[in-house]
């Protein structure tokens, strides 16, 4: 109940031109009741709600920015075979967009086009 009360006056304090990114443990506390609550706030204040979840962004999320587990371990696995010894730092990450959502809260769809994502649910 708190933690729905908290996203209520984050997103009620926030302004178009605003971002909210929720910190991986937050959605998560019960997603069943905050990503409704979330997503509906998201859109009526047209303000963009990040996350680190992907599934998120399939229920209405703006974006995630979220580990690519599988170029993660094919560097750590170059590391290992080639590097003798070297330390090699892995910045891989999938960039996720839901478009429904965008267009939702006024970013235009060919913005949503040109960018660089990896998948974008409509």
């Amino acid at each position: 109940r708190e933690a729905a009360l908290a996203v209520e006056t984050v997103l009620g304090q926030a302004e178009p031109g605003d971002a909210v990114w929720f910190h991986r443990g937050v959605v998560a506390m019960n997603p069943e009741i905050l990503l409704p609550k979330i997503v509906r706030l998201s859109w009526e204040r047209r303000v963009p709600v990040f996350d680190e979840e992907a599934d998120y962004v399939a229920r209405g999320l703006l974006f995630a920015l979220t580990h690519d587990y599988l170029e993660l371990g094919r560097a750590a696995a170059a590391m290992i075979d080639g590097a003798a010894g070297s330390i090699v730092f892995a910045t891989h990450a999938k960039r996720i967009l839901n478009g429904r959502t965008a267009r939702a809260i006024g970013i235009s769809p060919r913005a949503v086009q040109e960018g660089s994502f990896n998948y974008v649910y409509e």
